[in-house]
């Protein structure tokens, strides 16, 4: 137990970036395969050549679909509310990496 309280505990970055990263991998694996297919049009989240958009992907994925199931939970009942606060905290971060590779992209 002593051990497992040095364990550091993952950013945000750190720990919901690589998990995007490999779920982001696996659909762009897919996109790759579509492409050999010649299937068309392929979306953009199975798009490796828009990679760069991911953050803002993500904050598309909790708009559209997230968001408005976890509202409805947080209706059903108010212990479920942290969850809604949850997914909104996740949003903020997405959508404050979003605007950063936007202003890095914008200077290059």
């Amino acid at each position: 137990m002593e051990d497992d309280e040095k364990v550091p505990t993952p950013s945000f970055a750190t720990f919901i970036c690589v998990v995007a990263e490999l779920v982001a991998n696996e659909f762009f694996d897919q996109g790759d395969l579509e492409k050999q297919l010649k299937f068309e049009p392929i979306q953009d989240m199975m798009n490796r050549d828009k990679r760069d958009k991911l953050p803002l992907m993500q904050v598309g994925f909790i708009d559209s679909i997230c968001l408005p199931i976890y509202e409805a939970f947080a209706m059903i009942s108010n212990k479920l509310t942290p969850l809604l606060n949850g997914v909104k905290e996740n949003r903020a971060q997405w959508l404050k990496l979003a605007e950063e590779k936007q202003a890095y992209s914008s200077m290059n």
